[in-house]
C-alpha cells in the first residue's frame, strides 16, 4: 500500500475536513488516519491526514494541484505539506553535546525502524 500524508495549518474555518475527505472519497482514496486540533486562543486549525493512494484516480501532480486549489479557498495553501510513503526523506543529523540521542537514532535506522535515508551514515563492517 502506498499512502500520502497531508499536513496543514491555517485559521479555523467550517468545511476544511469535509472538503478534503470528500476529495479523497471522490478519487477512490481511503483515509487511514486523521488527527486534527484547533488552538482556541489563536483560532488555528492543525490537521495531519494519511490516506491510501494505491487506487487513487488522480496522478500525484493532479492531486497536489487540487489540494492547492482547495488551499486557496481555506487559506492553507502556504501552510501545506504532502509526503508519500514510497519516498524516503533524506535526513541530516546534528548533535551538539550528548551522543546517546545520536546512537538511538542510528540504531533505529540500522534496525530498519526509521523510514528515511541518512546519506553519510556508513554502517560498520
Amino acid at each position: 500500500m502506498v499512502s500520502a500524508t497531508l499536513k496543514i495549518h491555517c485559521t479555523d474555518k467550517k468545511g476544511i475536513i469535509s472538503s478534503i475527505s470528500s476529495f479523497i472519497y471522490r478519487n477512490n482514496g481511503n483515509i487511514i488516519t486523521l488527527d486534527e486540533f484547533v488552538d482556541p486562543p489563536s483560532n488555528t486549525f492543525f490537521m495531519r491526514l494519511e490516506w491510501d493512494i494505491s487506487a487513487f484516480t488522480l496522478s500525484r501532480e493532479q492531486m497536489e494541484s487540487e489540494i492547492a486549489t482547495m488551499g486557496q479557498e481555506y487559506n492553507y495553501a502556504d501552510n501545506c505539506q504532502i509526503f508519500y510513503s514510497d519516498r524516503k526523506p533524506r535526513l541530516a543529523i546534528f548533535v551538539s553535546k550528548y551522543d546517546h540521542c545520536l546512537w538511538d537514532i542510528l540504531l533505529r535506522y540500522k534496525a530498519g525502524e526509521l523510514k528515511c535515508d541518512i546519506p553519510d551514515y556508513q554502517q560498520p563492517p
